[in-house]
């Protein structure tokens, strides 16, 4: 006051230094950012999870389902090549017949799984053979349906099994064919010869399963076919029935097989005449 002669102070108005125009905003832009790079860091996390858990199912799951395949895989035995049974899958099974048009009778074959008296241990051909003898003697082509202890129906991996009578690798008959079979029976003078009803899948063609099947030609497990087997054949030789194209082996004395594709099935015969009688009721 004393410099100033005395007098009040004078204020001054001074300019207060003015942000950038660009600060505010710079400071906004890493925040917007993120917000559109945030959906795509959640989608990167929850496929890696994803990932993470296939490995982690693969390493203490896969290992099950390697091992149960693997134990439906062939193997030799004694020179020839031991087909094991169909993996199909456990499910319940209704007996479907292939046959449009009705046989002559429908008889039930019950295979036990576990043996509770002596009827139960003989072979599949003497029960089959037993089965047979409740059909009527006028029934000429009749039907036999495979059924466990329970009554419940039989599959053809459970049947060819039975039988011995697996002559097509299992994995194979599992991915191309349904797991019903139609088991017949045709009767020429007074004794019967079986024969199976395979039906492809709806999605399956039989031009490319052709030659997988024409493999079993070379399996002595075709005796097991017949009821009595008989005791050599010599080589198969292609034929035709009805317009369609039959595979045929002469066995001795006098009895035959053949096997062929008609409108979707593969059906199997220890008898020619039957093999005719079975494709014209499909």
């Amino acid at each position: 006051m004393k410099e100033s002669g005395s007098g009040l102070p004078q204020f001054q108005t001074v300019k207060a230094p003015r942000l950038p125009v660009g600060g505010v905003q710079s400071s906004a832009i890493p925040a917007a950012v993120f917000l559109k790079v945030l959906p795509f860091f959640v989608a990167i996390v929850l496929v890696m999870l994803v990932f993470i858990g296939y490995l982690v199912y693969t390493l203490f799951f896969g290992g099950v389902e390697q091992k149960q395949s693997s134990q439906v895989a062939t193997s030799t035995v004694n020179g020839e090549q031991e087909v094991k049974p169909a993996p199909f899958e456990p499910v319940a099974l209704i007996h479907q017949t292939a046959f449009k048009k009705p046989v002559d009778q429908k008889i039930p074959f019950v295979l036990s799984g576990v043996a509770s008296s002596a009827t139960d241990l003989q072979t599949y051909g003497q029960k089959f053979q037993a089965a047979l003898g409740r059909a009527s003697l006028t029934a000429k082509f009749v039907e036999v349906e495979a059924r466990g202890d329970g009554g419940e129906s039989l599959g053809v991996a459970d049947v060819f099994s039975a039988a011995g009578t697996f002559v097509i690798d299992g994995q194979f008959l599992a991915e191309h064919f349904s797991p019903d079979v139609t088991i017949f029976a045709y009767r020429e003078g007074k004794a019967f010869w079986p024969g199976y009803v395979l039906t492809l899948k709806s999605d399956e063609n039989w031009l490319f399963l052709k030659s997988e099947v024409e493999k079993l030609e070379v399996s002595s497990k075709i005796l097991n076919f017949f009821l009595n087997p008989p005791e050599s054949h010599g080589e198969f030789y292609g034929g035709e029935i009805g317009g369609q194209s039959v595979r045929i082996a002469d066995f001795s004395p006098g009895a035959r097989f053949v096997y062929g594709w008609v409108r979707g099935y593969l059906v199997f015969s220890t008898s020619y005449a039957g093999f005719v009688e079975a494709v014209g009721r499909l």
